[in-house]
């Protein structure tokens, strides 16, 4: 753009490819050992072998989350009628206010 018009055939002084042209570099992902990740995967195995000896019947369903249903008698709490029918009232109160301040 501010140069002259023919093409240099010398390299320029700032490289735009790195030096290993052909070569492809490889980055280290993460800071674990072979040692750590054989410790993780082994207590990864470990955990499989007890969510499936406790599954019992072939169910996809974590142990952890089998022992909250069983808790929790296996339904959600829901919002009581009184509760339902106070939010229903301040909700049409804050669209009434909302329709008076806009007309």
């Amino acid at each position: 753009m501010g140069g002259s018009s023919a093409p240099s055939s010398a390299p320029s002084s700032t490289p735009s490819a790195p030096a290993s042209k052909g070569r492809k570099t490889r980055k280290r992902r993460g800071g674990l050992s072979a040692a750590g990740r054989e410790r993780i995967a082994a207590a990864a195995r470990a955990r499989w072998a007890r969510a499936k000896a406790n599954a019992g019947g072939g169910s996809s369903a974590s142990p952890t989350k089998a022992a909250k249903s069983k808790k929790s008698g296996g339904k959600k709490k829901g919002i009581s009628a009184a509760g339902r029918k106070k939010l229903s009232q301040m909700m049409k109160a804050r669209w009434a206010a909302r329709r008076k301040g806009q007309g």
